[in-house]
């Protein structure tokens, strides 16, 4: 349901105001969606590899689509698009799976990573339209015979709230201020953004580096929370864990660096440009999307901590007036591209566009 509450309540909000009755089927946490919004726990291993074992989650979806009977199911994480859409053709639903990240397993190679887009190949033969958040997952899922012409949609990510979300100017500090956004993941970067530090510390750098999110327990790439700690106790960063409000943070930092393995699109950059905030980010899908290399931030190579050094070194050479104009060109980027309010808009125009 985290996921949910975080990334989609915006669209939730405007399938409801369109005159949609939402249902959320996710697996049962503490998250909440304000308004009123019907929800149904569903059990899932999210970070287990046994597709025998997750057959028993097909059909727990079955059971439901089958009580429920939707018009439409959308699905937005890797295990909900693969069971979700088999279970949904089975019982005549149509399914739109968004694709907001490939997961673990696609990241990891060899042949866990053919079994899952065996998978995907296997369920979205069917969908009326799958979505992607970038073009680089689309490419990707055309080559590997995925998807087939026309049946494809890229769609820029959930969007941004730009009032919630609004420019805040820049700390002013001597000192030159990093944050970091996301669960503490290999998948994220978190080992190389910590070793980047070991490196800036011994350059001389004058700089703090801030970690916002939470150790996933459930997550086999998860970072231990005693390394995290011990990288603290060492001076490298500091770490605050998860927060409901990510905005003080931002704020009070001059750069947001998201050294990720591969987005969909990342969230903790939608929010470090609408809040005018120069960044720094690997060279990957999703990513590049929305650093645009010298305008809004500055690129490093992914899985490289010595790059992701040079580059965080770079942007601390920058003068302040400097950091401020990538910030400015990075809240115009996503006024253009990346409001709510578009994203809606092209859900809404994909379900008119199916009868729906």
């Amino acid at each position: 349901m985290r996921n949910l509450a975080h990334f989609r309540a915006l669209l939730i909000r405007a399938l409801q105001s369109a005159g949609y009755r939402v249902v959320l089927i996710a697996p049962e946490d503490e998250s909440r969606i304000d308004g009123q919004v019907e929800r149904i726990d569903i059990r899932m291993d999210r970070a287990g590899t046994n597709v025998l074992k997750d057959w028993s989650t097909v059909r727990a979806y079955r059971s439901l689509l089958a009580s429920v009977r939707p018009q439409l199911v959308l699905g937005f994480t890797p295990k909900a698009n693969i069971y979700g859409a088999m279970a949904a053709r089975s019982t005549g639903i149509p399914f739109v799976p968004t694709i907001s990240g490939l997961g673990t397993a696609f990241l990891k190679g060899g042949a866990l990573q053919q079994v899952q887009l065996g998978l995907y190949r296997h369920a979205f033969r069917h969908c009326p339209a799958v979505v992607f958040q970038n073009a680089d997952d689309r490419d990707l899922f055309r080559a590997r015979r995925i998807v087939r012409d026309g049946q494809e949609h890229v769609v820029p990510g959930s969007g941004i709230d730009l009032v919630h979300f609004d420019v805040r100017p820049q700390p002013g500090k001597s000192q030159v201020r990093f944050l970091f956004i996301g669960r503490m993941l290999a998948d994220k970067g978190i080992f190389e953004l910590a070793e980047a530090a070991k490196i800036l510390r011994a350059q001389g750098v004058d700089f703090h580096l801030t970690l916002v999110g939470e150790v996933d327990e459930g997550n086999p790439s998860s970072a231990d929370r005693g390394l995290i700690q011990r990288w603290q106790a060492e001076g490298l960063l500091g770490w605050v864990g998860s927060q409901s409000d990510v905005r003080p943070f931002i704020a009070d930092a001059d750069v947001v660096v998201l050294p990720s393995y591969r987005e969909g699109m990342p969230r903790a950059l939608l929010e470090a440009a609408a809040m005018g905030r120069a960044m720094v980010a690997t060279d990957v899908p999703g990513c590049r999307d929305l650093v645009v290399a010298g305008r809004t931030g500055l690129l490093c190579s992914a899985r490289d901590a010595t790059s992701l050094a040079s580059a965080m070194a770079s942007m601390a050479s920058l003068s302040v007036d400097q950091r401020v104009q990538m910030g400015r060109e990075a809240r115009a980027l996503v006024e253009r591209d990346f409001d709510a309010a578009i994203v809606a808009g092209r859900y809404l125009d994909l379900l008119h566009e199916h009868g729906l």
